[in-house]
């Protein structure tokens, strides 16, 4: 990743994050079955899967959709520039730049 973690440390983040975050939203919002224990605690095996899965899957999506995200803001300020400058000597070019002043009658 772009962080500098490897792909073990991002797995042991977002899976401590997953697990963790499920966690204290089962305690604070108050889970039915929290008397039987946390739901990764009564069936790790799936959770442990899902969070480990989704942290392998973002730790390689994600710099390549950080890539696709600067790529598409690069095009729209090159379009801004070139249609402003186009814009600019059109309007130059045509004398039009006083024209767009309002005053009063």
């Amino acid at each position: 990743g772009e962080a500098g973690f490897h792909i073990i440390g991002c797995s042991l983040v977002g899976c401590v994050a997953a697990l963790g975050g499920g966690t204290v939203n089962s305690l604070m919002f108050g889970d039915s079955k929290l008397r039987q224990g946390v739901s990764w605690v009564r069936d790790p095996t799936t959770s442990l899967l899902v969070a480990l899965a989704a942290s392998v899957f973002t730790f390689f999506a994600w710099p390549q959709w950080c890539h696709y995200r600067a790529e598409q803001r690069l095009a729209k300020i090159q379009e801004v520039v070139i249609m402003g400058s186009y814009y600019e000597w059109t309007i130059a070019f045509l004398g039009w730049g006083n024209h767009h002043a309002i005053t009063k009658s």
